[in-house]
């Protein structure tokens, strides 16, 4: 299936290890685009490398990661925005 050009709902969720009511609710938002075979909806494998690619790049940014993750010294994203602890 490497090599496969478009995937199935249930393949790409398989490739993703969510299940396929979530990557139906990712290309209802418009997060992961489709193309239509008929009744079918096919992903395309380039397409959801590259969800994959940004969702990386978005939520795991090890440049901008805060103090819990690179010790006590200050992030390097550092702004002057408040801390607000939750209680616990």
């Amino acid at each position: 299936m490497a090599d496969t050009l478009l995937l199935t709902i249930v393949e790409a969720a398989d490739q993703l290890r969510i299940s396929t009511r979530t990557v139906r609710r990712l290309i209802h938002a418009g997060e992961l685009p489709t193309v239509p075979i008929g009744r079918n909806l096919r992903i395309r494998r380039y397409d959801l490398n590259a969800y994959v690619d940004g969702r990386a790049s978005r939520k795991h940014n090890v440049d901008c990661a805060g103090p819990g993750v690179l010790g006590k010294e200050k992030h390097a994203c550092h702004t002057d925005a408040k801390t607000v602890l939750s209680g616990g």
